[in-house]
């Protein structure tokens, strides 16, 4: 009688090896359709929400903040309500 598992713990390794690179694959696709709808928004130059201008906000890479965002003092358009739209880009 054999009693040797390794055959089926080899399977079971090798089935969740395919399932996170599955896995990862579907991560790298939704990020990429987000960035992709992101970039869209940037483009325009406008926010989606409140329809103010849009800007860089420097503190990461490819992060865009409405102009409206923030407090008063520190907002580059202070002339309407607050807006905390941002997105990120890749």
């Amino acid at each position: 009688m054999n009693t040797n598992s390794a055959p089926a713990a080899k399977s079971l390794r090798s089935i969740a090896r395919a399932e996170k690179a599955a896995a990862r694959k579907a991560h790298a696709e939704k990020m990429a359709k987000l960035h992709a709808a992101a970039a869209a928004v940037v483009a325009t130059g406008k926010c989606p929400e409140c329809g103010a201008g849009i800007h860089r906000n420097s503190s990461m890479t490819g992060w865009w903040q409405c102009d409206r965002s923030g407090s008063a003092s520190f907002r580059r358009d202070p002339s309407g309500a607050h807006c905390s739209w941002q997105t990120f880009t890749a």
